[in-house]
């Protein structure tokens, strides 16, 4: 079927990059410190070993997991189709003949999911989110509840009553 709306949204809100940024920074300065350098990094500095470790995990990995962080929502005349890559292998499918209403709104991702990624509020409701506070709110004829986020809510409403969902 043909593809009527597409997003890939990423996390760039500014505070989550400045947290990344400290967190690779550290593990830079400390393995530099210690293995080029040869002074211990921090007051009970790990063995050179362990160093080596936690800079592949967090001066390396740790970034590039991140950075292939993505958030990819489609919908065309049979459904919305969400794929979170890399925590999901394969698109999950919410057909429209399957839900009980959808709506687009307005939301608070701190108070209601306590932040963003894949989070689960306190009512049951799973979140697809990275950033923003407007989302699709899909309940599911089986009563399972999801927030999928967007940024371009407008498009998304637009389209959804064009389809007569």
């Amino acid at each position: 079927m043909e593809v009527l709306f597409k997003e890939n949204q990423r996390f760039t809100s500014w505070y989550f990059i400045l947290i990344v940024l400290f967190l690779i920074g550290v593990m830079w300065y400390g393995f530099i410190q210690q293995i080029y350098f040869g002074k211990p990094f921090g007051t009970n500095p790990a063995s050179d070993t362990t160093l080596w470790v936690l800079w592949v995990l967090f001066g390396i990995a740790f970034p590039i997991f991140f950075l292939t962080i993505t958030l990819t929502t489609e919908i065309n005349e049979s459904g919305i189709f969400v794929r979170f890559r890399p925590f999901h292998l394969k698109k999950r499918k919410f057909m429209f003949s399957e839900m009980k209403s959808i709506n687009v709104e307005t939301y608070n991702p701190l108070r209601e999911f306590f932040g963003f990624g894949l989070r689960f509020s306190l009512n049951g409701t799973t979140a697809y989110n990275v950033k923003g506070s407007k989302g699709i709110r899909i309940e599911m004829m089986d009563g399972r509840k999801y927030l999928i986020g967007t940024q371009k809510a407008e498009e998304v409403e637009k389209l959804i009553r064009s389809i007569g969902i």
